[in-house]
């Protein structure tokens, strides 16, 4: 069995479905990823994204390597 040495680091980030810009930690829009607002978990992006009444986002479960990111619809 062969395994993969993945980066260990998750970040959990917000994404705009139809901009592909991301929240950054100013509550600004942002293309660069690396300025992404970490909420670290998934049930923290949640609760943001119903508290402010966001659309058209989806949580992005981020690993450093684009193959491996993880995509969950955040709102309709």
């Amino acid at each position: 069995m062969t395994f993969i040495a993945m980066n260990p680091t998750m970040r959990v980030v917000l994404q705009h479905r139809q901009s592909r810009l991301y929240l950054s930690e100013t509550r600004a829009w942002t293309p660069d990823i690396a300025q992404a607002a970490n909420f670290e978990q998934i049930l923290a992006a949640i609760e943001f994204v119903r508290q402010n009444k966001h659309a058209h986002l989806d949580i992005l479960m981020t690993f450093g390597e684009p193959r491996y990111d993880v995509r969950i619809a955040a709102s309709p």
